[in-house]
Order: structure tokens, then C-alpha cells, then sequence
């Protein structure tokens, strides 16, 4: 990555990044969607139970009962692993467990998730090369449910909390995936509709608080 290039990581998100680490290390295990949100709801669960705050931030944005209540609120509630499972799975953009358990058979594609990272975390060099190497990861959509493009990822809303961070050089990773042809105009499914990422953008709190929200705009725009 560029030394230049910094990324605002909103409050809280750090240590939840470092709640889930080594999950996301063991890719190579090759685990199913379905195993890897399992895995997830099962950390988040133990966080919860032992009063970790860092659960709190999933909790209050995606489980519907607890949506917007105070950290120490959701620390008193009860929460269950049926509970985690939901926060986990509208997080990925899954409506419920259940359509986790339907849809989640597959493991993520790899190349795509890479290519997330590298958007996220402002690698162009290195998202270039995987450009360069699969042409059509710029058309691809997520294997999660909210089936967002790499496109998506930069407006920092919508997608898992822990890549909701924003590179400092967001527009110059824009442009990128705009030359190399991706559709400004996909939406992705959250929040009960479908969105693309101009509107994504605009609602998210992070690019604006990153100080890149219109040099995004205008790339996405152009």
C-alpha cells in the first residue's frame, strides 16, 4: 500500500476488526459462508456475554430490537445465540438465519474478497494487479447477501461493519473501477431496498467524516 494513503476507521471499528482477526485469517480453510457467520455470531455472542462493548456496535446497527439503544442498554439485555445469528446475518445482508442456512453453501470467492480489502483499505497497486489478472471482479457482486459490488465498498455504508472504513485516496480507487468499466448504476440489496453507491455515499456518515465524500462523488458522477 502507498505510505501516503491513510483510512479513517470510525470509532469502535478498530477493536471490532480485532474481534474477528483470525477468522479472517483461516480463509484458506475454505469455509462456507454459512460456517463463516456461524463462526461470527459464536464471537459475538462471547463478547456479549462477558460485557465486551465492542459487541455493542454490530448489535445497535443490525439486530432490529436493539437498533440505536445505548451500549450499556444492550449490555443489561438478555441476548441470545439466536440473537447473534440475526445481528450476523442482517449484517451480511441476509433477511434472517434462515436464508443464511438457504443461500450461505458456498465459501466467498476469494479473489473477490481480496479485492475488497484492497479497495477498503486503499491498495491500488494492489488492486490493480488483481484487476489485471480477473477483468470481471469488477463486475462481480458479494456472496453475501446485500450482494455488493467492490464499487459499493467505498461509500462505507451497508456492507460489514468491519470494512465500513474509508482510504484516504477513495477517489482515485473510484476511478479505477470506473475505468475498468464497473456499473456506477448497480444497487445493492440493505435496509429493506436496493441502493447504489452515490446514495450510499451520501447517506454514509464515514466518507464525509474521512473528508473524501466530493472527490467520490464527482469520480462516481463523471
Amino acid at each position: 500500500m502507498n505510505s501516503n494513503v491513510s483510512v479513517y476507521v470510525p470509532p469502535g471499528v478498530d477493536e471490532l476488526i480485532a474481534l474477528y482477526r483470525d477468522l479472517f485469517h483461516n480463509r484458506a480453510a475454505n469455509l462456507s459462508v454459512r460456517d463463516e457467520l456461524t463462526q461470527q455470531a459464536d464471537r459475538l455472542l462471547a463478547a456479549h456475554r462477558r460485557g465486551d462493548p465492542v459487541s455493542t456496535i454490530q448489535i445497535s446497527n443490525w439486530l432490529p430490537r436493539l437498533v440505536g439503544r445505548r451500549a450499556a442498554e444492550i449490555l443489561a439485555a438478555d441476548f441470545s445465540l439466536d440473537d447473534a445469528r440475526l445481528t450476523i446475518a442482517r449484517e451480511h445482508g441476509f433477511a434472517d438465519w434462515r436464508q443464511v442456512v438457504e443461500h450461505g453453501n458456498e465459501p466467498p470467492d476469494a479473489p473477490f474478497e481480496a479485492a475488497v480489502d484492497a479497495v477498503v483499505n486503499g491498495d491500488l497497486a494492489g488492486l490493480r494487479e488483481l484487476l489485471d489478472r480477473d477483468p470481471g471482479l469488477v463486475k462481480k457482486q458479494s456472496t453475501y447477501g446485500h450482494r455488493a459490488t467492490l464499487l459499493h465498498y467505498l461509500a462505507a455504508n451497508g456492507v460489514e461493519t468491519r470494512r465500513q472504513i474509508v482510504p484516504s485516496n477513495a477517489a482515485e480507487i473510484a476511478r479505477l473501477l470506473i475505468e475498468r468499466r464497473s456499473n456506477v448504476a448497480a444497487a445493492m440489496k440493505v435496509y429493506g431496498g436496493e441502493f447504489d453507491t452515490v446514495a450510499l455515499a451520501t447517506s454514509s456518515a464515514h466518507p464525509q467524516a474521512a473528508g473524501v465524500l466530493n472527490e467520490l462523488l464527482a469520480e462516481i458522477r463523471s
